[in-house]
Formats: C-alpha cells, sequence, structure tokens
C-alpha cells in the first residue's frame, strides 16, 4: 500500500537545494517544466532520468533507450543500484500519467520506503480561439488528439458484459474526452457515472470551465458530483477511497481526466486496488506551450 504522508508548497530555491536525488522527467513543453528540471539538474550530484511511454509501440523510452514495459521495472532498478542516491524524485510536470502509474507500480515494490513528487501549477493556460458558444467561452486549448482509450501496462483489464459498472470520472477541461468513453461500446455497460470536481481550482472561476464542458454529457448517467481540491492528491485518494469501500462487489472503473495532482491520487487507489479497479484512459497529446508561467510548487511525500 502506497500513502501520501505530508503535502507542502516548496520555493524555487528549496528545490534547487536537492541533493544527491535521482528525480525522474518527461519532456517538457512549457515555462514550468522548463524551469523545475533546471532548479533539479542544477546539483551534480542529482541524477537525471527521462521517462517516455509511446503508446504505439507498447513501449519505455528510458534516458532514449527503448524498453518493453514489463522490463521497465527491472531496467529502472538496474539504473538506481548502479547509482547510490539516496533519494527518489518524480517531476510530475512534466510526466505524464502512464509515466506516473507505471513509476509508481516499480516504487511500491522497490528497496525505497518514501520518494517525493513535485508539481509546478501554470499561472494561466491558453484558450482555445475562434469559438462563439458558450462551451467555447469555457475552453482551454490543451491536447493536439487521443490515442484513443488503450490498456495500460500492467493496468488492462477486461469489462464484465454481466454487471454493469459504475465510472468514476475526474473531470477536467475537455469535454470530448468522457464524451468519446461514453460513445463506445463500453459506454452501455456503464450504469452511472459518478463525477469528481476540482473545486477549488488553481485559480478563481477555473472550475467552470470543467462544469461547462462536461455537463451535457453528465445529463443522462451522472449522479450528484463529488467535489476535491484542484491541486490536492490527497483529497481525490480519499475520495475514492470512501467510494470504493461504499461500493463495494460493484464493478468500478476509474477515469483520470483531471489535473495533475487529482491524477497523482488516482494512480495510488489504482495500485493500491489493482485487482478491483478498471482503469479508462484515453492517451491524450499534451500540446507545446499550452501553458504560461509557473506557480504555485508542490511538494508530496509519498511511503509505504
Amino acid at each position: 500500500m502506497i500513502s501520501l504522508t505530508d503535502l507542502k508548497i516548496v520555493s524555487p530555491e528549496e528545490l534547487a537545494s536537492v541533493d544527491n536525488c535521482f528525480f525522474f522527467t518527461g519532456e517538457s513543453i512549457d515555462d514550468r517544466g522548463d524551469e523545475l528540471c533546471t532548479l533539479l539538474a542544477s546539483n551534480d550530484s542529482n541524477q537525471l532520468i527521462k521517462i517516455d511511454f509511446d503508446i504505439d509501440n507498447y513501449s519505455f523510452s528510458i534516458n532514449d533507450s527503448m524498453t518493453g514495459v514489463y522490463k521497465f521495472g527491472s531496467v529502472v532498478e538496474g539504473i538506481c543500484e548502479a547509482i547510490p542516491n539516496n533519494e527518489v524524485l518524480f517531476e510530475a510536470t512534466t510526466l505524464g500519467f502512464v509515466e506516473l502509474l507505471v513509476l509508481l507500480k516499480w516504487f511500491s515494490s522497490s528497496k525505497f520506503d518514501t520518494i517525493k513528487i513535485v508539481y509546478a501549477e501554470p499561472q494561466n493556460y491558453k484558450p482555445r480561439a475562434n469559438y462563439m458558444n458558450d462551451f467555447g467561452c469555457h475552453e482551454f486549448d490543451l491536447s493536439t488528439h487521443s490515442a484513443g482509450f488503450k490498456g495500460v501496462p500492467s493496468f488492462t483489464k477486461a469489462i464484465s458484459t454481466k454487471e454493469k459498472a459504475i465510472l468514476i470520472a475526474i473531470m477536467g477541461f475537455e469535454r470530448a474526452r468522457l464524451g468519446q468513453l461514453m460513445e463506445l461500446d463500453e459506454g452501455a455497460y456503464i450504469e452511472k457515472i459518478q463525477p469528481i470536481f476540482g473545486t477549488p481550482s488553481y485559480q478563481v472561476g477555473w472550475d467552470k470551465h470543467s462544469f461547462f464542458q462536461n455537463v451535457n454529457t453528465l445529463k443522462e448517467k451522472g449522479v450528484k458530483p463529488m467535489f476535491v481540491s484542484a491541486n490536492s492528491p490527497l483529497d481525490t485518494l480519499e475520495s475514492l477511497t470512501y467510494i470504493g469501500e461504499s461500493l463495494q462487489g460493484k464493478q468500478l472503473m476509474v477515469a483520470p481526466f483531471g489535473t495533475k495532482p487529482s491524477s497523482i491520487g488516482a494512480a495510488i487507489f489504482l495500485i493500491n486496488n489493482s485487482q478491483d479497479v478498471i482503469l479508462k484512459y484515453d492517451h491524450p497529446v499534451a500540446k507545446r506551450n499550452r501553458s504560461e508561467g509557473i506557480g504555485n510548487i508542490h511538494c508530496y511525500t509519498l511511503s509505504k
């Protein structure tokens, strides 16, 4: 079992002082990713490990070297064994959901007792231009496209056709994501949707973007929403745990469409309940420079 044991806001100076650490990062696509990677790489005692998941080839790139999904853990373990650094840090601003999920699964059986995850909020997201309807007034320009709802390594599980599932959807800013899932054949096997919204949001009014984008899709099968702080993985983890305990015996799906902190909470929940919960994820491809500036920098400590 993985637990969240500490959540705090840190300064750039505190990150720059981190030393003797493995830190895992993805590809930076905006200001905040550049800033955090630069800060963490400023100390020569730190070891950078860049991770990227290729859904088309179903493989991982680890420091630009390709490896199969089932060798991922052993390759990462070999890197950490070769260099005796003391701490592990995941830079979640640049890492995607799949990379974080598989890294957390590796951590759950690794020699490390604790890890830290850092994440920087954006100051602003770029709006989608040339939209004249109400939805357009509440739409950010975040993704180029998605690869579709394809299985994630070690988290692929078939849906039962005998019993309808309850979908726990952690809502984000793009209405197409939930809409596409409900249009698939599996949508017919979803009994109801339990939406979770990120409220309070990073910035005042941002939660309205999520409400406006998803209200139509939720009309038919959506139940009373739950609310979690958009920047707290602990809020999301506790809400998912509560839902899971209250719906024991039911077939549950989790769709992490929301903020990166909420996705971290969802990833921990999935690892802690890997035999009982189905993951639905659509592998969106993030646009470059989709956000501007850097807001609060969060540091989450996880323990086993």
